[in-house]
């Protein structure tokens, strides 16, 4: 049995750059769901580049007042999006969930590029490579 309080999502970093995020399968709370998107922003606080998986293989559920919150959230974003996410991956089995997604980024694209997949490590194998064709301009200039 869940609890009321069951956080909505989880953050993983011990992979960082590549920053995992475990959706609970938890209803979200105004507070939970506002969590997650305080959770989401403090990634890009180090001004550096990262990936994240979104691992919802436990389900996802987001009612539209929750997808018009993360809406907002990547109009907010895209400039630190764009400039610092290498990529997001997504961990969905669930037709029902990837429906959902595709709801979010029709209310707003996606400023990064993502990949939709059911299997974790060919998530964290795309963000590794994503992050891999990242070279900061004094990289590559000393031969």
């Amino acid at each position: 049995m869940r609890h009321m309080s069951e956080l909505y999502t989880e953050f993983d970093h011990q992979h960082a750059p590549i920053h995992i995020i475990r959706f609970t399968g938890a209803q979200p709370t105004d507070d939970g769901f506002q969590a997650y998107l305080n959770g989401l922003s403090a990634l890009y606080e180090d001004l550096s580049p990262l990936a994240i998986v979104f691992d919802a293989e436990q389900g996802l559920n987001i009612g539209l007042r929750y997808q018009r919150m993360q809406a907002d959230w990547l109009k907010r974003m895209d400039g630190a999006m764009r400039a610092y996410c290498r990529g997001t991956a997504y961990v969905i089995k669930s037709a029902l969930v990837r429906m959902t997604l595709r709801a979010i980024f029709a209310l707003q694209p996606q400023p990064a590029p993502y990949k939709i997949t059911a299997d974790r490590d060919e998530a964290m194998q795309w963000c590794r490579d994503q992050l891999a064709e990242d070279t900061p301009p004094a990289v590559g200039s000393s031969s």
